[in-house]
C-alpha cells in the first residue's frame, strides 16, 4: 500500500534537477533579486508611520507580552504572534520605523525565494517565471513587505504550507509528513488572520489527491487536522478578533465589502472587490483604466486554471490558490 501511494503521487512533479543554468533559471531567479531590491529600496525609504500603523504600535509599544493577548485599543486587532515578534523587535531595535517594519520586510524577503521551489513544483518554467516577475513587482506585496502589519507575512505562510502539503503529497505513507503539517497548521491557525481560508485550501488539497486518500493514514489524519485547527482558530478568534469583528467602527468601515446576500448591492460589491483588489496587486491606484487593465490580467490566470482543472492537477490548482 505503501508502494502504492506513492506511484500515484507521481501527478505532482519533484522540482527537475538541472545540469546547467538555463535561461529560464535566469529570468527566474532575476525576478527574485529585482523583488528583493524593490523591496529594500521601499524600507530604507523610512516612510513616516501612517495613522493605521501608529495605532497598532501605540499597543504593541504600551502593553508587556502578556497584555496582547487582550483585545487591543483604537479598534485594532493582529495575530498575538506577530504582535510579540513586534515587541522583541522593538525591545532589541528600538522604536523607528525600520525597527518596527523589521518583521515585514524580512518576510517580503523570505517571500521570494521560498516561492522558487514551490511554484517549480507547480508550474512549467515559463510560467514560473511569469508568475515570480508578478510577485516581484506587485505593488501590493511591496507595499505591505513595508507596513507594520501582518498582511506580508500571511502570504509567506500560505508558501509555507503549500510547500509541506506537497511534500506530504511525495510520501502520504509517513507518518512524520502528517504530523509536521499538523504541527504547522496548528502554529497557522494562531498566527494567520486568513487562516481558516488558507489551512481549508490546504485541507482540500489533500483531499483531493488520490494518493492522499489511498494512504491508511490519512483515516486519521485528515479528520484530526481539520477538528485541531478548526477548534485553535475557534478559540483564537474568541480571544483575539472577536472583539474588532463586533466593534461598531469596525463593521461601519467594511460594511460596503461585506459579500452577503442579505445585503444590497450585491453585484456591484463583487466585481468592487474583484477589481480593487486585482488593481492594488498588479498595477497600482492610477485611474480606471488601471482598473480595467489589471481586470485583463485576470484572464491568463483563469485560463490556465481551467487547464490545470481539465488535466486533472485539482491538488496543484487549489494550492497555487
Amino acid at each position: 500500500m505503501r508502494d502504492q501511494a506513492i506511484d500515484r503521487s507521481a501527478s505532482i512533479p519533484a522540482p527537475s534537477a538541472h545540469s546547467h543554468f538555463s535561461p529560464a533559471d535566469l529570468f527566474q531567479w532575476l525576478a527574485v533579486i529585482v523583488g528583493m531590491a524593490l523591496r529594500l529600496r521601499q524600507y530604507l525609504h523610512a516612510r513616516p508611520l501612517w495613522l493605521d500603523e501608529a495605532m497598532l504600535a501605540n499597543n504593541i509599544l504600551a502593553r508587556p507580552f502578556s497584555s496582547l493577548l487582550k483585545p487591543l485599543g483604537s479598534d485594532q486587532t493582529a495575530p498575538v504572534p506577530f504582535l510579540w515578534i513586534e515587541k522583541l523587535a522593538a525591545h532589541l531595535f528600538g522604536t523607528g520605523e525600520l525597527a518596527l517594519r523589521l518583521v515585514p520586510f524580512v518576510g517580503g524577503m523570505l517571500l521570494l525565494p521560498l516561492l522558487v521551489p514551490l511554484l517549480r513544483r507547480l508550474l512549467p518554467a515559463r510560467e514560473v517565471a511569469l508568475a515570480l516577475w508578478i510577485t516581484a513587482l506587485s505593488p501590493m506585496l511591496i507595499y505591505y513587505a513595508n507596513e507594520l502589519k501582518p498582511y506580508g507575512l500571511d502570504v509567506l505562510w500560505s508558501i509555507g504550507l503549500a510547500l509541506l502539503s506537497l511534500r506530504l503529497m511525495d510520501d502520504p505513507a509517513r507518518r512524520s509528513r502528517w504530523a509536521t503539517l499538523l504541527l504547522a497548521g496548528l502554529v497557522a491557525a494562531v498566527a494567520l488572520s486568513p487562516a481558516p481560508f488558507v489551512l481549508a485550501g490546504v485541507g482540500l488539497a489533500l483531499l483531493s489527491s488520490p494518493a492522499v486518500r489511498a494512504a491508511p493514514p490519512a483515516r486519521r489524519w485528515l479528520p484530526a487536522m481539520c477538528l485541531s485547527w478548526g477548534a485553535l482558530f475557534g478559540v483564537t478568534y474568541l480571544v483575539v478578533y472577536r472583539a474588532a469583528a463586533n466593534s461598531t467602527y469596525m463593521q461601519r468601515f467594511w460594511i460596503p465589502y461585506f459579500l452577503s446576500p442579505t445585503l444590497p448591492h450585491l453585484p456591484a460589491k463583487i466585481y468592487n472587490a474583484v477589481a480593487t483588489s486585482s488593481e492594488a496587486f498588479f498595477t497600482a491606484e492610477g485611474g480606471p483604466w488601471r482598473m480595467w487593465a489589471s481586470c485583463l490580467l485576470l484572464i491568463p490566470i483563469v485560463l490556465g486554471g481551467v487547464k490545470l482543472w481539465r488535466r486533472g492537477d485539482v491538488a496543484r490548482l487549489l494550492l497555487l490558490i
